[in-house]
C-alpha cells in the first residue's frame, strides 16, 4: 500500500523525502510533500508543505544531531522553494509523541514552530498540530469539528492512510480488539486517501465507535479498550 502511495507521489512531485546517512548507512528519514496532495484534507493551501514525520529509530546514532540537521536542510529547502516546495509559505506537521524518543512537539518548537488547534494529550499520537511561517502571513487552515453520523451507531471505523507503514498495522490491531472484545460490534477500515468524503463525514483524528470519536489506540490497549467500552455505553439517540 505504502509502496503504490509513494511511486504515485513521486511521479507527480518528484523527492518527497530525505534520508540522512552516517558512514553510508541510512539512519534516519524526513518526509514531506504539498498538504493539497492530501485529497482528505479540507481546505488546504497551495503554498502550504506538510511535515508527516522526522524519525530516526537507530538507537547509536541518536543525541548526533542526524534529526536537527535533516530539518535545518528541510526548512531551507521550503525558504529556497525549490523541489516540491516551491511556492511555500507555510510549514504544518501534526506533531506526535510514540514514547519512545523525544516528543515531536518539543523537537518542532525547537525550530521555532508554533502551537494552534486542540490538544489531545502529551501521551497520545498526534497530539498537537504546530506550524512555521516560511515567508508572509498565511496561517494553518481550519480543521473541522469531529461530526457524529448515525451510520456509525453500534458501529467502529478506523481511519488509516498510506503515508505510515504503521497506520493499517495500527488500525488492523484495532479491529482485531474489537472483533475478541465486542464480537457484535461491526467493523469497517478505511483509507482515508482512497476514500475522503468517508472522513469528511465525520472528520475524526482516527477512530469512531457507536458514532463517539476514539482518540486512543492499540499503541496503548488498556486505554484503548477503556475508551471504546465509555463509547458504547452511551445512548444511541445522543448524536450531535
Amino acid at each position: 500500500m505504502r509502496r503504490e502511495w509513494l511511486r504515485d507521489m513521486l511521479s507527480r512531485y518528484g523527492a518527497i523525502a530525505k534520508i540522512a546517512y552516517v558512514n553510508d548507512d541510512p539512519v534516519a528519514q524526513l518526509m514531506f510533500y504539498p498538504e493539497a496532495a492530501d485529497p482528505s484534507a479540507v481546505g488546504t493551501s497551495e503554498h502550504s508543505i506538510y511535515l508527516h514525520c522526522v524519525y530516526n529509530p537507530t538507537t547509536c546514532r541518536q543525541r548526533m544531531g542526524v534529526g536537527r540537521a535533516l530539518m535545518g536542510d528541510f526548512i531551507a529547502q521550503c525558504r529556497a522553494g525549490t523541489g516540491v516546495c516551491k511556492g511555500c509559505r507555510l510549514i504544518v506537521a501534526d506533531a506526535f509523541n510514540t514514547g519512545e524518543f523525544l516528543p515531536m512537539s518539543e523537537f518542532y518548537r525547537k525550530f521555532g514552530f508554533k502551537e494552534f488547534g486542540a490538544k489531545q494529550g502529551p501521551d497520545q499520537v498526534g497530539g498537537t498540530s504546530t506550524y512555521l511561517s516560511v515567508s508572509g502571513t498565511e496561517l494553518p487552515r481550519q480543521r473541522p469539528a469531529f461530526s457524529s453520523i448515525e451510520d456509525d451507531l453500534k458501529r467502529a471505523v478506523f481511519f488509516h492512510s498510506p503515508t505510515c507503514q504503521f497506520h493499517y498495522a495500527f488500525a488492523s490491531r484495532a479491529a482485531k480488539i474489537m472483533s475478541e472484545a465486542w464480537p457484535e460490534i461491526k467493523v469497517r477500515l478505511i483509507d482515508k486517501w482512497k476514500e475522503p468524503v468517508e472522513y469528511a463525514r465525520r472528520n475524526a483524528t482516527w477512530a469512531v465507535v457507536n458514532a463517539r470519536e476514539v482518540r486512543e489506540g492499540p499503541w496503548n490497549e488498556t486505554a484503548f479498550r477503556e475508551e471504546v467500552s465509555r463509547a458504547l455505553s452511551q445512548r444511541s439517540h445522543s448524536l450531535m
